[in-house]
C-alpha cells in the first residue's frame, strides 16, 4: 500500500513537472516551456507582439497585441498572429471560460467579457473593478491580480471580488494550472514562485523562470476537478470585499 502510494505521488508530481506553460517575454515574444523543469524557449520570430496570450479549446490561441487589440494564432510554434479584430480595443490581458465566454481586462483595469470575438462589443462587468491580469481556476471562478500585485477571486464573471490570502512579495502576473496550482512572477526579481495553501509564496523560486511579463497554463480550460484539488479554499479569505 505505502509502494502505490509513493508511486501515485511520483507520477503526479512528474506531470505537474512536465506541464506546459506559456509566457510573453520583455520583448514581447511568445515562449513556452514544462513548469517545474526546463527554461523559457522562444517559439520563433512569427510570436511578437502580444502583451497576453490564452489557450483555446482547439489548441489555438487568442493574444493581446501590443496595440491592446486582440490577435488569433494557430499554435504557438505554428502560424502568425493574425488580425488584430476589429472591435477587440482595449485590453490588457484576456482568457476563456469554460463555456467559451471571454474575459478580459480593459485599459481601465475593469473586468469584461463578450460570447464571441467577431461579434458584439465588450461588456463591462458589475463590480470588476480594479485588477490588472486575470486566470481562471478550474472549477470556473475567477483569479486577479490587484494592482498594487496582491490577490482577489470571484465566482464567475458575474460575482465580486473578493480578498485571496497571498503575502509579500508582490506579484506582476499570475497563471493557474487545471489542478489549482496558482503561479505569480515577482515584481521584484522576476521569477516565478507557487503560492502554498499558507498564503504564502515558496521561498524558492522555480529554476531559470526569468523574466516574463504574462503568464498562462496550458490546459487551463479542462473540466473541473473534484472539490480538494480543484479549487484549494484552505487559504481563501473571503470575508473582505475589495
Amino acid at each position: 500500500m505505502k509502494l502505490f502510494a509513493l508511486v501515485v505521488l511520483v507520477v503526479l508530481i512528474q506531470e505537474i513537472s512536465c506541464h506546459p506553460m506559456y509566457g510573453v517575454g520583455e520583448d514581447n515574444q511568445l515562449y513556452t516551456r514544462s513548469v517545474r523543469n526546463g527554461s523559457w524557449k522562444a517559439t520563433g520570430e512569427k510570436s511578437c507582439c502580444v502583451i497576453a496570450s490564452a489557450q483555446l479549446p482547439d489548441g489555438s490561441l487568442v493574444g493581446v497585441g501590443t496595440d491592446n487589440r486582440v490577435y488569433t494564432k494557430r499554435t504557438a510554434n505554428v502560424g502568425n498572429w493574425e488580425g488584430p479584430i476589429p472591435r477587440t480595443c482595449c485590453l490588457l490581458d484576456i482568457d476563456v471560460l469554460e463555456d467559451g465566454t471571454f474575459v478580459g481586462v480593459n485599459q481601465n483595469r475593469r473586468l469584461v467579457k463578450r460570447k464571441s470575438l467577431t461579434e458584439g462589443e465588450w461588456e463591462i462587468v458589475e463590480n470588476g473593478c480594479c485588477v490588472k491580469n486575470i486566470a481562471v481556476m478550474p472549477d470556473g471562478s475567477i483569479l486577479g491580480l490587484r494592482r498594487k500585485g496582491n490577490l482577489g477571486i470571484r465566482e464567475g464573471v458575474e460575482g465580486e471580488w473578493n480578498f485571496l490570502k497571498s503575502r509579500k512579495p508582490l506579484m506582476k502576473a499570475i497563471a493557474v494550472e487545471p489542478s489549482g496550482v496558482i503561479y505569480g512572477v515577482c515584481e521584484e526579481t522576476c521569477e516565478m514562485r507557487v503560492l502554498g495553501e499558507d498564503g504564502e509564496w515558496d521561498e524558492e523560486p522555480i529554476p531559470n523562470s526569468e523574466c516574463m511579463i504574462h503568464i498562462r497554463s496550458e490546459e487551463n480550460l479542462a473540466p473541473p476537478l473534484n472539490d480538494k484539488a480543484a479549487h484549494r479554499t484552505s487559504y481563501l479569505d473571503l470575508e473582505n470585499t475589495l
